[in-house]
């Protein structure tokens, strides 16, 4: 008896062993894998790449210097701006132990945001584990090594955006909420997941399609659920979870309403379908549901439509599966009505995929019971699948090329009909490290207009090439004053969202980039269009600026020229730049007027 509690106890310290070396394995490979591909890159960070960088470091030493003011600041941005700091709170202490860069910066995203994210994705289903799943944390461990290794999860976060922190929230959400029946929980209970709701709309605002496309799910999975009872009073129990629900969307909206009465106030007053119609570029649903299966690919779809399926089977999670699918797709129909999905919007689908995955090795686990190294042989191809298609993801040219070569060379295996078997399973998506070769130009441009300069300059231009965000950045990263950089005046980028370019009227100097630079269609960027046509031409507002000698070779063939200005501008000049705008937008008038 004594013989068989000590070998009882020898393999549980065994196997908790394992899932702690397997856990520090994930940390381990993925702090590595975030350290080689900042260091690949070669590049001007800009737009929301950057943004949130430079956030960071603003609010870590306003922190460090002024707490009280910090403090105040911050709950004013979370109270009223679109893009709060929220996000980045939790990465402060790793600013002020490691400093300012940009290595630094991913690195906390990783550890801070990323990590406990998968880990919460594996953990939902694993805590509900029953016979025929398995429950030890070595099958924890291999789930959050799966879900860690999804290039969904990386993409946004190389590209320097803290957003995958809303996925823990989720998580959070997930589980308070289906730890307990609706029927049985408590009023704590619910208050608590509308609180929960109210600080993932807080993280970022677009989260808030998450928890619109929340209580419709509910309704679904907990119709259905009701539906299976069997015999009984049905109708009271939808009363019954209908009232609780009401509870859940109470609370929710009267904290965003104490917290945040600004921002609700501005979302209930504005049609982003309207405002952000540039960054809708498919022209149907279907060409939305393409992109979504090219970024995801279908082999990582199918393994977590496939774990829902497996959770749907047992009772016990059959409510929370119907779910996470159900919200899936009221979410894809929700948010592709607005615009078309950025890389960070994603996640708003990635949920159900990760819980999928997880569930689906959980239960590959749970089969082969008896040893290890079966259940690492059982998870293979699941991780197989998702570290290939982030090599794919993520390759470069600077990768190790024998390595490139081989999962090209498998990946395009073709079948007898002479299609790719894998590449088909494989997303189609391309995110290598970026890389420019035209930094020095930077330097020289800044050096030219910034250092000699006394002005304030403004960029006519909006493109992966060129516009005024990267010059910011590119100014602060090289280590001149704040004072100098603080004169690179913001640019107005699109139209419906920016209005009259009132920063240029401002503006002592001139950066005009040709051919014109647009990242949008160019009839919703006019902003940037019919300033380069009037300061290329001299005509209009250009009228009023001189062009310098000098020119700037930027990358993909794209010259600099700079301007600066030789007198007032003309209140006619003014006013005929604002009349052709309201030609094209006439609803807008106060927006395109050039008196603010």
């Amino acid at each position: 008896m004594q013989a068989a509690f000590s070998n009882f106890r020898w393999q549980s310290t065994s196997r908790h062993a394992f899932a702690l070396v397997a856990l520090a394995g994930v940390v381990l490979l993925s702090n590595a894998f975030a350290v080689y591909y900042v260091w690949q890159e070669r590049t001007a960070y800009f737009w929301d790449w950057s943004g949130y960088w430079l956030r960071y470091v603003n609010v870590s030493s306003e922190f460090l210097q002024q707490p009280l003011r910090a403090l105040r600041g911050l709950l004013v941005s979370i109270r009223g701006e679109d893009y709060n700091s929220l996000a980045i709170v939790p990465l402060i202490p790793a600013e002020w132990v490691f400093g300012p860069s940009r290595l630094a910066y991913i690195l906390a995203v990783v550890n801070i945001s990323l990590l406990p994210s998968a880990f919460m994705l594996a953990w939902l289903p694993w805590r509900s584990s029953r016979p025929g799943f398995g429950k030890p944390a070595a099958d924890l461990a291999l789930a959050t090594g799966c879900v860690a290794t999804m290039h969904v999860m990386w993409i946004p976060v190389l590209r320097g955006l803290p957003d995958i922190l809303g996925l823990f929230v989720i998580g959070l959400v997930l589980l308070v909420h289906f730890s307990t029946p609706l029927a049985e929980q408590k009023m704590r209970q619910l208050i608590l997941t509308g609180l929960l709701l109210c600080l993932l709309v807080l993280v970022r605002r677009w989260y808030l399609f998450w928890v619109v496309s929340f209580f419709p799910a509910l309704a679904v999975a907990q119709g259905i659920a009701i539906h299976w009872q069997g015999t009984g009073l049905k109708w009271r129990s939808y009363g019954i979870a209908a009232r609780k629900a009401i509870i859940i969307g109470v609370t929710f909206a009267g904290a965003m309403a104490v917290v945040a009465t600004p921002l609700i106030l501005r979302v209930v007053r504005t049609d982003y379908a309207d405002v952000y119609s540039a960054y809708r570029y498919s022209t149907s649903i279907v060409e939305v549901a393409q992109k979504l299966v090219a970024y995801f690919g279908w082999g990582l779809l199918a393994l977590g439509l496939l774990g829902l399926v497996l959770l749907m089977r047992r009772q016990e999670t059959r409510t929370f599966a119907i779910f996470l699918l159900a919200q899936s797709v009221i979410v894809f129909f929700l948010f592709a009505r607005t615009q078309d999905f950025g890389v960070q919007h994603y996640y708003l689908l990635t949920p159900p995929v990760g819980v999928g995955i997880a569930a689906f090795v959980l239960c590959l686990c749970a089969q082969i019971r008896k040893k290890v190294w079966p259940s690492l042989l059982a998870v293979a191809l699941v991780f197989a699948c998702t570290i290939t298609g982030s090599i794919l993801v993520f390759l470069s040219s600077r990768m190790d090329r024998s390595m490139a070569a081989s999962v090209l060379a498998f990946s395009s295996t073709t079948t007898n009909d002479g299609s790719s078997f894998l590449g088909s399973l494989m997303p189609t998506a391309r995110f290598p490290p970026m890389v420019r070769s035209d930094l020095a130009e930077f330097d020289r441009l800044l050096s030219d207009v910034v250092d000699r300069g006394t002005g304030t300059v403004y960029v006519v231009a909006s493109s992966a090439v060129l516009n005024s965000s990267m010059m910011v950045v590119a100014c602060w990263t090289s280590g001149r004053p704040p004072e100098s950089c603080g004169r690179i005046l913001p640019t107005n980028d699109v139209d419906k969202r920016d209005g009259f370019p009132r920063a240029f009227v401002r503006a002592d100097a001139v950066l005009v980039a040709a051919p014109t630079q647009y990242h949008l269609r160019p009839d919703d960027q006019r902003v940037i269009g019919l300033l380069a046509r009037d300061m290329t031409e001299g005509r209009g507002v250009g009228a009023a600026f001189r062009r310098l000698p000098h020119e700037y070779k930027f990358d993909d063939g794209v010259t600099v020229h700079a301007y600066a200005r030789s007198r007032a501008f003309e209140p006619a000049e003014l006013q005929a730049l604002s009349r052709e705008f309201i030609e094209h937008y006439p609803g807008m008038r106060k927006a395109f007027s050039e008196i603010e």
